[in-house]
């Protein structure tokens, strides 16, 4: 049977009084009208739209938007009559309110509730009541704040060089987004700045893409251009190293390449350092990942085991931690695991001893072998050894103040440690590290003289163990293939022999006030040869003022620990002529430390955006999500109760 045609929204509905002022038409979709008091989407037939406005929720929807709308009329006669002091104040109080639900990621539908609740606690104010904002109002608030403060932001980049973050991330409703971050030293404050610029949804649009490289790298310029941003202050780009991102064609970062020359592109430092970990661990038995994993989840969802565990925890003395569990997401998780299990050893052993003897499934059975098997306590003492060395390198590439002047001795170091581990020593410290062979056997330690941590070396001498040849030989070798496979990653994911961190580390304040220096680096040319972007001024000013920096007196700005206050100390630093000897050489640093290394920034900020839209509001949109971490991450430097709003700020509502 054929089917009929679906009915057509009928544009002279909106001029009948039987359907105002509740109906609109429903962008895109001439098959569907939209009923603006119940939020909802009808068929465009008129039995449907009838039936609909005499139901009891349709009635009760628009006597609530009716009572609203002559709540919000009243404060509007009032205007006419209130002081211009009280206008701005009732203006302030609009924006904090707006800034503290923003902030505490609270729903706009508390606006309905708690303006009329100000009222009936401070019946005496003036202030409580002239306010009219209920969660229309407010949404309307936060999109106006969250523009002005994107426009200052804007403002910015507009004058100075920049850096952009990018990272994708899919929320709990399936849309999937990418957070845009700059970073970028400001010349008028003198300060460097990480901000948040916008969300942007990469299937939005009939053009969308979806995250092919070739689709985010126009929304990323079509994003600049329409907050008409200049792309030739674009300096630097850094993001994880995924294929549409970092891949050599038809990616990202390819395209930055070919239509801005000189940028500097930078694969984020701990996603890379996490990879090289998770890499060398699979050398090691399946078992030891498979316990970490049976653990956590024979106590995750029970508090009877939880509370029957503590009596063990308690008997053992230990403290009554819960287990965890190693997230491929999370780049600290897997030594936390690692710490943990060994923590809880003893009486987790005790405990799934009992539960075998009490319950008779596989399950625990695997666990109880795994704890009594004293090779599993050897790898999990060794991967507390070795697993420090890498998430302490993470940790300071997860820094929120610049790392770029550390990566290069940083690197080097831990490579370094990693190979006099297993190598031989005289070898390690002869050659040069980036052409160093650690799969060649000739310069390997032998299998006894491998150093494993002490707590390793003391296992081993366990009777238990010593005894056992066969199982020894097999650890070391599992150890050693480990230390191979993790200086493997760490050589083919970080160049060595990267030049431009080599430079930076010239920046690290007490290299660059070290004489020896000027030796070993007399002239700035070739590190603005590798950042053309972020310099195009006389090379000779800088090298002046690098080769001058031993004849004068930095006493007061050397001990400075913090080394964005070192050069913005050495800005402003004059002779006595009062001439700033230092601006060109200081401004230049600054705007290289701008550089990022990491995507943590855009990590830290999908924390945010999972807490903005939860189970409760999973039907914000992005650009209400953009709004509100703007406005959040503006706010939060202060405090939404000790913010105080610019003149141009209040402007925006006082009519």
């Amino acid at each position: 049977m054929a089917q009929s045609k679906p009915n057509k929204f009928v544009q002279d509905w909106l001029q009948n009084p039987e359907y105002q002022p509740w109906l609109a038409a429903v962008a895109g979709d001439p098959h569907h009208a939209f009923c603006k008091p119940c939020k909802r989407t009808l068929g465009a037939e008129t039995t449907t739209l009838k039936r609909h406005k005499t139901s009891a929720k349709h009635k009760k929807m628009m006597e609530e938007m009716e009572g609203q709308e002559e709540e919000q009329e009243r404060p509007s006669q009032q205007e006419e009559v209130l002081p211009s002091y009280i206008k701005t104040r009732v203006a302030s109080a609009i924006i904090l309110f707006a800034c503290f639900i923003a902030e505490h990621n609270l729903p706009f539908l508390i606006a309905d509730h708690a303006i009329s609740l100000m009222k009936a606690m401070f019946p005496d104010s003036q202030i409580a009541k002239a306010l009219s904002i209920h969660r229309t109002k407010c949404s309307e608030v936060v999109q106006i704040l969250g523009n002005f403060f994107k426009e200052n932001t804007v403002q910015q980049l507009r004058t100075n060089k920049f850096s952009i973050i990018i990272d994708e991330t899919t929320d709990l409703s399936t849309t999937k987004s990418c957070t845009v971050i700059v970073r970028f030293y400001d010349s008028d404050t003198n300060l460097l700045e990480t901000k948040f610029l916008d969300l942007i949804d990469v299937y939005e649009g009939e053009n969308a893409g979806g995250s092919t490289g070739q689709n985010l790298f126009n929304m990323l310029v079509t994003t600049f251009e329409r907050y008409r941003i200049p792309m030739n202050n674009l300096i630097g780009f850094a993001a994880d190293g995924a294929a549409n991102i970092f891949g050599t064609h038809n990616s990202v970062c390819s395209r930055l390449y070919s239509n801005f020359p000189g940028i500097t592109a930078i694969k984020c430092v701990s996603h890379s350092i996490h990879l090289c970990c998770s890499d060398a661990c699979k050398v090691l038995p399946r078992q030891t990942e498979d316990l970490i994993r049976n653990v956590y989840s024979f106590f995750s969802h029970s508090a009877k085991r939880v509370h029957e565990f503590k009596e063990f925890q308690v008997y053992c003395k230990v403290k009554p931690h819960k287990m965890l569990h190693a997230c491929q997401t999370r780049w600290l998780s897997l030594h936390s695991a690692v710490k943990r299990m060994l923590e809880q050893w003893n009486p987790l052993s005790m405990y799934f001893d009992l539960k075998e003897s009490e319950e008779k499934l596989t399950s625990i059975s695997q666990v109880n072998i795994a704890l009594k098997d004293p090779t599993m306590r050897l790898y999990f003492t060794f991967l507390d050894y070795i697993l420090p060395l890498c998430t302490d390198f993470n940790k300071l590439s997860q820094r929120k103040s610049p790392v770029i002047h550390l990566l290069y001795d940083n690197t080097h170091r831990l490579y370094g440690t990693i190979l006099s581990c297993f190598c031989l020593c005289e070898k390690v410290n002869s050659a040069d590290l980036s052409t160093f062979d650690p799969t060649d056997a000739a310069n390997h330690k032998p299998l006894k003289d491998i150093y494993l941590g002490a707590p390793v070396h003391n296992l081993l001498k366990d009777p238990k163990v010593s005894g056992n040849s066969i199982l020894i030989h097999s650890f070391l070798e599992k150890c050693k293939s480990f230390y191979i496979v993790l200086c493997q990653q760490i050589k083919k994911r970080f160049n060595l022999e990267n030049n431009l961190w080599r430079m930076a580390s010239y920046l690290n304040p007490p290299k660059f006030l070290n004489p020896r220096s000027r030796e070993s680096l007399p002239s700035f040319q070739e590190f603005v040869d590798m950042v053309p972007r972020i310099y195009d001024g006389n090379v000779q000013q800088l090298d002046n003022e690098w080769r001058s920096v031993d004849w004068y007196d930095l006493s007061d700005i050397k001990n400075t620990s913090e080394i964005t206050i070192f050069y913005e100390r050495l800005l402003t630093y004059e002779d006595s002529l009062g001439i700033k000897k230092f601006k060109t050489i200081a401004a230049f640093a600054l705007t290289v430390l701008s550089l990022p290394t990491s995507n943590s920034d855009a990590e830290r900020m999908f924390s945010k955006l999972s807490s903005i839209k939860n189970k409760k509001r999973n039907k914000l949109c992005v650009s209400t999500m953009s709004n509100l971490v703007t406005i959040s991450e503006e706010v939060a430097k202060v405090g939404c109760m000790n913010y105080k709003p610019s003149t141009e700020c209040l402007a925006l509502f006082i009519s």
